[in-house]
């Protein structure tokens, strides 16, 4: 039960962030031809998951690798063309940036209610391990690494690179705030916050540099598109259906399972952005971050629980894991404002994902005292069972 649940729970997430990304991909493109959105993001899609089915991991490793550089030489062009069209440059944008608080880390209250610095931070916490440690797009970048050494110093990077790169997007986003600040457009109080940054790209930026941005902003929505499409095709066969679905079959057989997954989940995706497209949102990171929270569920609690615990077995965790889904959604229907007030612990919706993680893994914990199973061998599925001696001459040997 834990495992489906996990493998049904990282598919939902991944289709609903993947719709986000293609609406999101879709705007600049329609700023540029003037098409429907519609017709944009079917476009869009089914591009992606053409090179994404036709070519599997490794189309998505190396486009990954390209689109990373494009991603962050157009934030960076971005920043620099607002800076040099500025009277004051730089200084100019930290100075508006200060005065309307847009340095700001938030308040430092511990209010559950409100949207603090120690609910954006904790929120990020679990999400961080969550990805990092049971979402498919990473663990199948992992296991292409060469070897264990590899995959290590290639986490190491990513985490070193993330925060300067956020760090350069918000700015950018600031960037936006103070050059419409200087230079008053009537068109931008239109937009959502989200056509912001198209419209400029479009408008302000000379034709052959915007291409190059244009490109940076496709770049960011591909790297994850195409990782999301093959991840759901993999814990579909291998989670699904190999030990479930379709059991002894041959290799032929999955593969062509996969290839038929991959089209599915371009459908779903696709009505999905189009269904973005159409409802209202203050901006599709506060919407991600909305949906992460309310709809992850107990899925980081229990990798965390698998990695670091021997005591825990599939009848404590599937009693825990039921409760806590009762109990997410509970919190869910209270932060979406489906049930009145009084009847809700009055939590902000970026609290639900750490509150139903610690509820799972602290009662998992408690019904593991009480409902001891039967010894199982864990060899190398936990940090304390890891083969040292074998993983040490798996480095040795590739060095």
């Amino acid at each position: 039960a834990p495992r489906i649940y996990g493998t049904c729970s990282f598919i939902a997430m991944q289709l609903i962030r993947m719709a986000q990304i293609l609406f999101l991909v879709s705007l600049p493109i329609q700023f540029l031809t003037g098409a429907p959105i519609e017709m944009v993001i079917v476009g869009a899609g089914i591009f992606i998951a053409f090179y994404t089915i036709a070519g599997g991991i490794e189309a998505v490793i190396w486009t990954d690798v390209i689109q990373a550089m494009i991603l962050i030489l157009g934030g960076i062009l971005c920043f620099v063309l607002m800076a040099i069209d500025l009277p004051g440059g730089v200084g100019q944008i930290i100075e508006i940036g200060r005065a309307q608080n847009k340095f700001s880390l938030g308040s430092f209250d511990w209010d559950l209610t409100e949207r603090t610095f120690w609910t954006v931070a904790i929120l990020g916490v679990v999400n961080w391990l969550m990805i990092y440690g049971g979402d498919q797009n990473m663990v199948q970048r992992y296991a292409a690494a060469r070897s264990t050494r590899e995959a290590r110093k290639a986490t190491a990077l990513y985490s070193a690179i993330a925060l300067p790169m956020w760090t350069l997007f918000f700015f950018v986003g600031t960037s936006l705030f103070a050059y419409y600040a200087t230079f008053p457009d009537p068109h931008v109080a239109e937009l959502e916050a989200d056509q912001v940054l198209p419209y400029f790209i479009l408008k302000e930026v000379p034709a052959g540099v915007a291409g190059i941005v244009i490109s940076a902003v496709l770049a960011a929505a591909m790297s994850s598109l195409d990782s999301g499409i093959n991840a759901i095709s993999t814990v579909s066969v291998v989670d699904l259906m190999k030990p479930y679905l379709a059991r002894g079959r041959e290799d032929k057989y999955y593969l062509r399972s996969a290839r038929w997954i991959a089209f599915a989940v371009t459908l779903l995706v696709i009505l999905g952005a189009i269904l973005f497209s159409r409802i209202e949102k203050e901006s599709m990171n506060d919407v991600s971050l909305i949906v992460t929270s309310i709809f992850g569920g107990c899925l980081m609690g229990l990798f965390m629980l698998g990695f670091f615990t021997r005591r825990v077995d599939g009848t404590s965790a599937t009693i825990a894991m039921a409760l806590a889904i009762l109990f997410n959604i509970y919190l869910g229907l209270g932060a979406l404002g489906w049930l009145p007030p009084a009847a809700t612990l009055g939590i902000h919706s970026y609290w639900v994902g750490a509150t139903v993680n610690g509820f799972f893994i602290v009662l998992a914990l408690l019904l593991s005292f009480f409902l001891p199973g039967e010894a199982k061998g864990l060899e190398g599925l936990t940090v304390w069972t890891m083969p040292r001696k074998a993983a040490k001459a798996e480095e040795e040997e590739v060095v």
